[in-house]
């Protein structure tokens, strides 16, 4: 290497990481390690290190491992990046595992130029999905919040400033000039996709970090389920209270649904079989609503669903009335027989890991 630090490429996975390696590996010199998991192998020289130096019952004097194990793995990592970089005139890792275990390996690595990579969060959500036509719904949008934070949120905890790749320029990070580089697309989320994504806890939040203006919540979180539900961020009072309002303007069996759910969560098993009740008798009933009931054949509620539901023509209904059927008493075969799901994977069997037919 010419002196430079190497750099460290930071990034959620699906923001343009791979991408900007590949382009900046073309430039004469330059080499950027995509492929090379750096977290991986100092935790697992650790992991090995630690193991091999504890004598076996003999723990620590101390619950912390001694503080030459760091400096060994420190040591060892500046001597991994030189060796892979010492043919180059620039050198680089890129890899998302970084990002996530940043704080953890900081102390072991080598002085590195970082550069953490940040997207608008939203449109990197949705591009994980490569057909956009289902972007139409806020239950999708909902479901690309919940992908983004649970599995592609960057590491604010470490106060790195962010490069937008929206305006990325790849040649200023190695000092050279004419770098191709094609940031990645900003797909467009209809408005109730938008309203979905919204409706997470943390996405506003998020999305402000990063100098957008959060979409707007509007009438769809009050009245589809799932965001209700939401935004109620994990406080289930508050959540019953969004769901019984909404229910006061629209007696919508999705609605009664989430709040039966809501209700059994909580314990209460005759609320939850009203509610269930209400939905398949109500207009937009889920097939939860029936199989929500149908799950409990100990309640005689149940019992009066038992005949239109084993002649439904949705199979996931008419295999749940085999499956109460066969908890009351009845013979696999029996039940197969009057559900007709012949041939569908409908029975579980007790203590079983997974559904199989017989």
């Amino acid at each position: 290497m010419n002196g430079s630090p190497p750099l460290l490429l930071l990034g959620a996975p699906n923001v343009g990481l791979d991408t900007l390696a590949e382009a900046l590996s073309h430039a004469p010199g330059v080499r950027i390690r995509g492929d090379w998991d750096l977290v991986a192998v100092l935790r697992g020289l650790w992991e090995a290190t630690e193991s091999a130096a504890r004598r076996p019952a003999v723990p620590w004097r101390r619950p912390d491992a001694p503080e030459w194990l760091d400096g060994t793995l420190a040591d060892y990592a500046r001597l991994l990046v030189h060796l892979e970089g010492q043919s180059t005139t620039r050198f680089g890792v890129a890899h998302t595992a970084l990002a996530r275990h940043l704080l953890q390996v900081a102390k072991w690595l080598p002085p590195f130029q970082f550069v953490h990579l940040a997207r608008d969060p939203m449109h990197a959500a949705i591009s994980l999905s490569p057909d956009l036509s289902t972007a139409a719904t806020a239950e999708a949008g909902l479901r690309w919040a919940k992908i983004w934070t649970n599995h592609v949120e960057p590491p604010t905890s470490v106060r790195l400033p962010a490069v937008r790749v929206e305006s990325l320029d790849p040649g200023s990070l190695i000092g050279v000039s004419g770098v191709r580089w094609r940031p990645p697309a900003l797909p467009q989320l209809p408005p109730a996709a938008a309203e979905g994504f919204a409706c997470h806890p943390t996405a506003p939040t998020l999305m402000s970090a990063f100098g957008y203006t959060p979409p707007a919540v509007g009438a769809l979180s009050e009245t589809v389920p799932g965001l209700i539900v939401a935004r109620a961020e994990g406080d289930p009072t508050q959540a019953q209270r969004r769901l019984e309002s909404g229910l006061r303007r629209s007696s919508d069996g999705r609605l009664w649904n989430a709040l039966g759910e809501l209700h059994r969560r909580q314990g209460a098993e005759s609320e939850a079989c009203r509610c269930f009740t209400v939905s398949i008798h109500s207009p937009n009933t889920p097939t939860a609503a029936w199989t929500n009931l149908l799950s409990m054949p100990h309640r005689e509620e149940s019992l009066d669903i038992i005949g239109s539901a084993r002649q439904n023509p949705q199979i996931e209904i008419r295999a749940a009335a085999a499956r109460w059927m066969v908890a009351r008493g009845m013979d696999q075969e029996s039940a197969e027989v009057l559900a007709n799901v012949h041939g569908y994977r409908w029975y579980v069997a007790p203590n079983a890991a997974s559904a199989h037919t017989r």
